[in-house]
């Protein structure tokens, strides 16, 4: 077997072993082997022998029909605290959801690219970031540059000596040759094909540049790219056209090499010229793509205003609604209490309240329990147009999305959702602190006390 697939059998292997089980049913999770208490596998009490540890599955700790988790049997197998963290984590709806793997290092749960590379780098202990510590205020300035981000990975490449030059191709063994291909008398490295090469020196002495300032004669490649970025953003401004010059002769000097050695097409001033022209194209391009004309929206503009967060989760639309529905939670972080409750008002008035403490794991999480009180509230009474208000934002931004979720709450949006089905109008819509308030101080009183309330006002 090659190293090469090695590797990837290797990387494949600890990926796995970092995701974690999304209880559904419980009936595929081991309670003592899998990891599906956020990520842990929690502590059994000492009483407990091994062959039943070993045999209980996470069904056995859900009551039936999903009506939650059974509290008596998980203080008689597991420690409080691992009760506590199993207690917040929400069950499904339905009873035939299957448990599943999740990766655990993105919010909706779904694998990306960036966020295995970042873990498996992070794993060996590497510094995977693009700014290197020893040029960090050099990288940031670079990186809030308005130029094409081709440029900085360019710069970024020649600070970190990172081009495939012939002497670091030599180096890898790749080439038997670390001569220049343009000059044909010295050793080719960024410091040669960007400022000694006599094609670099001719190019630069035609620019109205002054990158031959003697006071950085003998500066390292890191330290006069630094140079020049702090004095043209110093003295032009962030938005200045001296440093994209720079950059633009840069690339045009590697562009010029480049055809020399992949297409025998001979490195003079005037194909450099013609590959500076070309960049300053470019740029031209990028920056006018990058500040559109504004046009104003067309009217009558039929959509909700900037800031405005609103979706229907009843079967139709609504328009006068019959009540107002406040909900809100609260989370304590420290001790993963929580509180959820919504109040029901009519002509401004309240009638109906709930409020209910829970164990949760994130603010989020006793804001969409609320919600989904609230829903089944109405369900039961059969109110036929409803207006819900919330001040989570992330609330309703997943509930008018099935692509965009929280994978900590996707059991309770699909209930929402399930719920919502048999209302003929129920809109949910984000609105301030302020107009949520009788159902958050219900929420902190049911957390801070504990308690649960249900009443007629």
């Amino acid at each position: 077997m090659s190293m090469g697939r090695r590797g990837l059998l290797k990387a494949n292997h600890s990926l796995k072993r970092s995701c974690i089980w999304k209880v559904g049913n419980g009936v595929s999770i081991r309670a003592a082997s899998q990891p599906w208490v956020h990520g842990q596998i929690p502590t059994f009490r000492d009483n407990v022998n091994l062959r039943t540890a070993a045999n209980t599955r996470v069904a056995d700790f859900i009551l039936p029909q999903n009506q939650g988790w059974n509290t008596g049997l998980l203080h008689r197998y597991f420690l409080p605290n691992d009760v506590r963290l199993i207690q917040s984590m929400e069950l499904p709806y339905r009873t035939n959801e299957e448990d599943r793997y999740y990766w655990p290092f993105t919010r909706s749960g779904n694998y990306s690219t960036k966020s295995g590379y970042g873990l498996l780098l992070h794993q060996q202990n590497e510094n995977y970031s693009m700014t290197n510590p020893v040029g960090s205020k050099f990288f940031r300035k670079l990186w809030s540059l308005n130029i094409m981000p081709k440029w900085k990975l360019f710069v970024w490449k020649i600070w970190h000596n990172c081009l495939a030059t012939s002497s670091n191709l030599l180096k890898r063994s790749i080439t038997t040759n670390s001569q220049c291909l343009t000059c044909l008398s010295d050793i080719e490295d960024v410091q040669h094909i960007f400022r000694y090469c006599p094609l670099a020196i001719e190019i630069w002495d035609r620019t109205t540049l002054p990158v031959h300032d003697p006071a950085v004669e003998g500066f390292t490649m890191e330290a006069w790219l630094e140079h020049w970025l702090d004095k043209f953003v110093k003295e032009d401004g962030i938005e200045g056209n001296r440093f994209p010059q720079f950059i633009g002769t840069l690339w045009a000097i590697w562009m010029a090499r480049n055809g020399q050695v992949f297409r025998q097409i001979r490195a003079t001033e005037e194909v450099v010229h013609h590959h500076i022209r070309d960049s300053y194209h470019q740029h031209t391009r990028f920056i006018e793509d990058d500040h559109p004309r504004r046009t104003p929206p067309p009217a009558p503009n039929y959509g909700p205003p900037p800031g405005f967060w609103s979706i229907n989760i009843g079967r139709l639309q609504g328009v006068f609604p019959d009540i107002l529905i406040q909900i809100d939670g609260s989370w304590d972080k420290s001790t993963g209490f929580g509180g959820a409750a919504w109040v029901a008002t009519r002509h401004q008035r309240p009638f109906q309240r709930q409020g209910s403490f829970l164990y949760a794991s994130s603010a989020l999480q006793t804001e969409a329990a609320a919600c989904l009180s609230a829903v089944k509230w109405i369900r039961t009474m059969n109110i036929s147009n409803t207006l819900i208000y919330t001040d989570s934002t992330l609330l309703v931004s997943f509930l008018g999305s099935t692509t965009r979720e929280d994978i900590s709450i996707i059991h309770t949006l699909q209930a929402i959702r399930v719920e919502a089905r048999d209302i003929p109008s129920c809109r949910l819509t984000k609105v301030s602190r302020d107009q949520v308030q009788l159902a958050h101080q219900m929420a902190i009183h049911c957390r801070s006390t504990r308690s649960t309330i249900q009443e007629s006002c």
